[in-house]
This record gives structure tokens, C-alpha cells and sequence, in this order.
């Protein structure tokens, strides 16, 4: 998606920032995500404007469809559309320079940013609630996607928007005790790759090794993704302790991830 090809090592400290505040990344992307924009075949006109105006943003060539646009003729709700799409709402509304986009579509983009931030800090405090409780119960999680990624990757964890869910990483070894601790929390897990499997006994030994999540819900709250490898097996790259032995680690919502 588009929203990957910011992604470099833009790293950045959310001390003295408030959600919404102007989009600054403080360091450049990665001199693929230029190639990797570029080879989008074809690129609808609404997507290379975006990416256009977002690659301006960093100092990074536009991709070469951008330089064929004809800005005048873009479609405004085309360009909502392709924002929404891609999770770059935030980027576009909080961007120093929309550059030549549709006005109609800018505002729009920024009504719709200025409408999420309830919701997304709404999601922060029941992430910083999870964390406390994983804390609390001797749990080491690795938080995957969502507020984290945003913050490694544009240095605001407001930037793409709600989540749908939540997503852990956790170790294999202690998938019976992050169960509980859920159930105990409040949530009723809902599937276990499509059902609900044992945890327990050679069947749990078993589906430690098939399965690879866990999803759970609770009223009120936005729902949980308890992953304990990132696809089904067991592939060494997939193991608990060779992912999280190059974790990227940083502060979010006053907390060390």
C-alpha cells in the first residue's frame, strides 16, 4: 500500500507533539521507496498525486507518472477515496505543502483526520490498558503494526488513522497465560485460525505449531490480535526469538514498546 512507502527510518521523539500537529519526518525514506512507487503499473492518477505530494514532503523524487499529471482534471472524491484506501489521511492533512491536490479534496481529507482523533486516542488508552496489564503479568509483548508502525515510520502514531484491531506478538511459551489474562480482562476469544483450538496438552503442543493467532473481543473495546508467530509452521525466520531479536524499540503513550 502507500502507506509502506514511507517507511525508512524516520524516527521521531513524541516529546512537545500533540495528535494533528504538522507532519515533519526527521529523516529521509529509503532510497527504494522511490523505485518501489515507480513500479506501480499502472498508477491511477489519484494515487500518483498523492504520492507526488507525499514524496515532496521528504525531499524524494515524485514517481515518474506524477510528472505526467494533469492536476486540473483530477477528480476530488477520487483522491478521498485513494487516501482512505491507502491510510494516508493523516500524512495529506498534516503535510506542509498539499501541493497542486484539489482544495475540495484537501479539506475533506482534513475534516476526516480532525473526526479520527477521538477514536485514536480513544484506541491509545486501551493500548496503554493492554500494556499495563501485559506488565503487570510478567508478559513481554511485541507490538506489531498499527500505532507503532506509525510512529517508526512518520514519527506520529496519529498518521494512519484508526486500527482495526490491536496486534500482539507473543512467545509461544506463554500463550496459555496471555489467554487467560484476556479472558480475565474481559474479552471472549473469537477464532483460532477459524476456530478455537486447545492450548493445552499434545492437541495444544500441536496447534502451537499449525496455528499462529488468537482473536479476541470485548464490548466497548476495540478487538485484540494475540499472535505468536507471523504465519502458520514453523519456519526459523517465524520463531518468537528470531523476530524479536531485532526489535525495533521506542516510547508510545508514555511507555517503553
Amino acid at each position: 500500500s502507500m502507506a509502506d512507502f514511507a517507511r525508512g527510518p524516520i524516527l521521531s521523539s513524541l516529546d512537545g507533539r500533540t495528535a494533528g500537529t504538522p507532519w515533519r519526518p526527521t529523516a529521509p525514506l529509503r532510497q527504494n521507496a522511490g523505485i518501489a512507487i515507480q513500479s506501480l503499473q499502472p498508477m491511477p492518477p489519484e494515487v500518483a498525486a498523492l504520492a507526488t505530494v507525499l514524496a515532496a514532503c521528504v525531499g524524494d523524487a515524485p514517481p515518474r507518472a506524477g510528472e505526467r499529471l494533469d492536476w486540473a482534471a483530477l477528480d476530488p472524491q477520487a483522491v478521498v477515496s485513494a487516501a482512505v484506501r491507502h491510510r494516508v489521511v493523516g500524512l495529506v492533512a498534516n503535510a506542509p505543502d498539499s501541493g497542486p491536490l484539489p482544495g475540495e479534496a484537501v479539506a475533506a481529507l482534513r475534516r476526516r483526520h480532525r473526526r479520527q482523533l477521538i477514536p485514536i486516542m480513544r484506541q491509545a488508552a486501551e493500548l496503554g490498558r493492554l500494556l499495563d496489564a501485559f506488565d503487570a503479568a510478567g508478559i513481554e509483548p511485541l507490538l506489531v503494526k498499527g500505532h507503532a508502525f506509525s510512529q517508526l515510520a512518520y514519527g506520529d502514531w496519529t498518521a494512519r488513522g484508526t486500527s482495526a484491531d490491536a496486534d500482539f506478538l507473543v512467545s509461544p511459551r506463554s500463550i496459555a497465560a496471555v489467554h487467560q489474562l484476556m479472558l480475565n480482562l474481559g474479552f471472549e476469544c473469537q477464532h483460532d485460525a477459524g476456530h478455537v483450538a486447545p492450548i493445552k496438552g499434545w492437541r495444544g503442543r500441536y496447534n502451537e505449531w499449525l496455528h499462529y493467532e488468537r482473536f479476541y473481543t470485548a464490548i466497548g473495546q476495540s478487538a485484540v490480535d494475540v499472535h505468536w508467530r507471523p504465519v502458520p509452521g514453523s519456519a526459523p525466520w517465524t520463531s518468537f526469538d528470531a523476530i524479536t531479536a531485532d526489535r525495533a524499540q521506542l516510547t508510545l503513550h508514555g511507555l517503553r514498546v
